[in-house]
């Protein structure tokens, strides 16, 4: 019989980043995690933070500081930033916590599908250009509106 893994995520932030957690928590339990109480009883930490202020992110990094040791003992421990801080500052997680597996920006259900319409409206590059062009060629400028008005 295999071993359940556990997880450990901490939220800081917004309501937001609380259903990314719940979202991200929900489909780990599908897949057979269950939650550990703490980070030092778990086979994943996942930190969900927000950017707006920057003491959340400083929690964030000081935390990822007390991980380090953790993944060091333990190098199966799978770490991991989520949300919009980890949406603006991807290099920087890496570059200050190079032990830091995954870095995944904040996409919640609705978000998730507004991506998907955009990628499906840009996925012609020529054909959104040649549509802009057209576009373009239709506008009148205000000028040849007074005109077409001055004409009548």
């Amino acid at each position: 019989m295999t071993a359940t893994k556990r997880l450990f995520i901490e939220t800081v932030g917004c309501q937001m980043n609380v259903l990314d957690s719940e979202l991200v928590v929900a489909a780990l339990r599908r897949q057979g995690w269950e939650m550990a109480d703490s980070a030092a009883e778990a086979d994943a930490v996942f930190y969900n933070t927000c950017s707006v202020r920057q003491h959340a992110e400083d929690k964030i990094y000081s935390a990822l500081g007390r991980v380090r040791q953790q993944k060091q003992q333990q190098p199966g421990l799978i770490v991991g930033v989520l949300g919009c801080m980890a949406q603006k500052d991807q290099e920087l997680i890496r570059a200050r916590a190079p032990w830091v597996d995954l870095v995944v920006a904040s996409v919640n259900a609705r978000q998730k599908n507004r991506i998907k319409l955009q990628k499906q409206k840009t996925a012609n590059p020529k054909r959104k250009k040649q549509n802009l062009q057209q576009k373009a060629t239709k506008r009148k400028t205000g000028e040849e509106k007074i005109n077409d008005e001055q004409a009548r």
